[in-house]
């Protein structure tokens, strides 16, 4: 947009939400419909570029994804990093971060930014989801043996089952941390559901840095 009177041009992104069929916003262990695995970030790791292979269940926060939905694009926070308001799921592209994301990628948990590798969408049928990238409608969440990565929609293993699993709790004291824009921090006690960093909130935290607070008791 032009500015005739100040000679200064701007632009303006607008987004326009994405049709999904995807689940509501929640925390949920998501299991492959062929193989019976669950998605697992190996090892409950935290670094950018810890795989995300499939294994049986366990109690790790590893299998646990904290589903968050924004203008219908999905993104997936690995309960073991910060709680679900950390890492993100990504399409790993290799050595470089200018690698074409494409069938054959595997698939790891890294910091947000790579909207092409990081956003999701998802149809529903059947009780089972199939999650496709938005960017690369063609190219779906698919696990074969403990493998996990994108692949041309259409092929087997890119079914999934969801199982919606109780909200971690935090109690006085415990230290809440995130480091991604989209993070809303939420916890079923002592506050109840839903509290963020606006000022209505002042009360309740106990701010010791820029994307940090200690929970306090509540006002």
């Amino acid at each position: 947009m032009f500015h005739p009177q100040s000679g200064i041009s701007t632009s303006v992104t607008v987004r326009v939400g994405v049709k999904t069929d995807g689940p509501e916003d929640g925390v949920y262990r998501i299991q492959n419909a062929d193989s019976g695995l669950f998605l697992t970030v190996q090892n409950s790791g935290t670094s950018n570029g810890t795989p995300v292979v499939l294994s049986a269940k366990s109690d790790g926060a590893g299998q646990l994804f904290r589903i968050r939905t924004v203008d219908g694009v999905l993104y997936f926070y690995p309960l073991c990093s910060q709680n679900g308001n950390g890492k993100v799921l990504d399409v790993y592209r290799g050595s470089s971060a200018s690698a074409p994301v494409q069938a054959g990628c595997g698939v790891d948990i890294w910091s947000y930014g790579d909207r092409e590798a990081q956003e999701w969408t998802a149809s529903l049928s059947g009780g089972q989801y199939v999650f496709s990238l938005v960017a690369n409608s063609g190219l779906a969440l698919t696990g074969s043996g403990k493998k996990v990565s994108v692949e041309a929609a259409g092929e087997n293993g890119q079914s999934w089952l969801l199982t919606a699993e109780q909200e971690p709790s935090f109690s006085e004291g415990d230290a809440l941390h995130w480091d991604n824009p989209l993070a809303v921090m939420t916890t079923t006690q002592p506050f109840g559901s839903g509290f963020s960093s606006s000022p209505a909130y002042w009360g309740h935290l106990a701010w010791d840095g820029i994307g940090a607070s200690a929970v306090t008791a509540a006002a």
